[in-house]
């Protein structure tokens, strides 16, 4: 919080309310708004057990190769 009010104060900026937080983590993390709703969606569905784990973004998985 302390360097978020840093950050507000150097640039001049005004700070965005506190009954406003996706706008504050939006702002705090530079995410985008379609990011934030991923991520939140994502969190919902391993809460309610629709997945197992948070996917990580283009994450390549390693093939396997067939000797022939």
């Amino acid at each position: 919080m302390k360097n978020e009010a840093e950050h507000f104060h150097e640039n001049n900026v005004t700070s965005i309310p506190i009954a406003n937080y996706k706008q504050r983590v939006m702002a705090a993390t530079g995410i985008s708004e379609k990011m934030y709703k991923t991520i939140v969606k994502e969190a919902k569905d391993v809460h309610t057990g629709a997945s197992t784990s948070f996917l990580s973004p283009r994450k390549q998985r390693p093939c396997k190769k067939t000797h022939e």
